[in-house]
């Protein structure tokens, strides 16, 4: 509800550095181009980085050490079929759609490197002898190969709409810098959506996919629209505030170290069966969750004076983090994008986390 520097809630990454900067890492700790290439982004796709690296490990070393097309592009062209492909055998216009976004790939591929083949690209006269084990990864190994650098290209995505939660411009800019969002987006020619508030209050925005996770019935708005409250199953708000910690944290990118969600609560030691939510920094507004009936106020961010006021008026307050209650919201968003834009690429950004870490 309130400000939050953290404008990229949900993204169409621009360029993926994190995720180019640890594909070319992967190579260099000794896995091969395809794998490199198809784990770094396994995530998105619903795989476990073991699982990515048992499904492209034979394509390495230009399939099979064999030299034939590119390792690196493989791992591309995998993804690809993870973005688009028919899962029905008669389906030909998601075939043809799939072999052509191969092909561009391919020719892409080919503009920027010169060739496709492994071999070509290594520069060897195709007489070499065929063998299976991979040359020792030495300084000397690396110096002589572009296949670093064929990682990186393979990995690297471009996308030209940024959606988001949190608006661009906040509060009124007096001067634009270089580190400014808006600066970048100028910069790099990217569109921005942001909608704030509006989504907080749309029927399957922020708070009503926050209220799916704890089953509400009989939902209706509060807090000028934005919040939902409405009837849940009985149980504690030491349970409710465990299960919110373990709901949030499975929709959330992980933190890079520290716990994934910090849930903190005030109970009244009332049972909870009239519940309200609201995400981000809605604990100022219990008063408004209480004239709704409401036993519990489940939110993002409360301070010290709202959690007393509230217990003393009998309504029990969790508050499990400004990012864990509105990040969520991403997945559904994405799943509504896809559906009205089918031919559109629409990714949700593995990279934003909670800026803060926890101990």
């Amino acid at each position: 509800m309130e400000e939050d520097k953290n404008t990229l809630d949900l993204h169409t990454e621009v360029r993926e550095e994190d995720r180019v900067a640890k594909a070319v890492a992967l190579f260099k700790e000794g896995y091969n181009c395809s794998q490199s290439v198809v784990t770094a982004f396994a995530d998105l796709y619903g795989f476990t980085r073991e699982q990515a690296l048992h499904m492209s490990a034979s394509f390495g070393g230009g399939i099979g050490r064999m030299r034939e097309t590119c390792g690196a592009a493989c791992g591309m062209f995998l993804l690809a079929g993870l973005e688009k492909c028919a899962i029905e055998g008669k389906d030909r216009e998601s075939k043809a759609a799939n072999y052509a976004l191969v092909q561009e790939l391919a020719e892409e591929f080919k503009k920027r490197n010169g060739a496709l083949r492994c071999a070509d690209l290594l520069g060897l006269s195709g007489k070499e002898p065929v063998v299976s084990t991979p040359e020792a990864r030495t300084e000397r190994y690396y110096a002589k190969r572009p296949c670093a650098r064929m990682v990186e290209e393979a990995a690297r995505k471009g996308c030209q709409l940024i959606v988001s939660h949190h608006p661009v411009i906040f509060s009124p800019l007096k001067k634009l810098g270089g580190q400014d969002v808006a600066f970048q987006l100028v910069k790099n020619g990217i569109s921005a959506i942001c909608m704030h508030t509006n989504l907080d209050a749309a029927e399957g925005g922020v708070n009503e996919v926050l209220a799916g996770f704890f089953g509400m019935r009989e939902m209706e708005g509060f807090a000028e629209g934005c919040g939902r409250v409405g009837s849940i199953d009985p149980i504690t708000v030491p349970e409710l505030a465990k299960k919110a910690q373990q709901v949030l944290a499975s929709r959330c990118n992980q933190p890079l170290d520290g716990p994934a969600v910090q849930v903190k609560f005030a109970d009244t030691g009332k049972t909870v069966q009239r519940l309200a939510v609201i995400s981000g920094a809605g604990g100022s507004l219990f008063e408004d969750a209480l004239a709704q009936g409401a036993d519990c106020l489940l939110t993002g961010e409360a301070n010290h004076h709202h959690a007393i006021d509230a217990k003393r008026l009998g309504l029990s307050l969790i508050a499990a983090g400004h990012y864990a209650t509105e990040f969520p919201v991403t997945a559904a968003v994405a799943e509504k994008l896809r559906a009205a834009l089918p031919e559109l690429d629409v990714l949700v950004s593995t990279e934003n986390r909670d800026p803060y870490t926890y101990l």
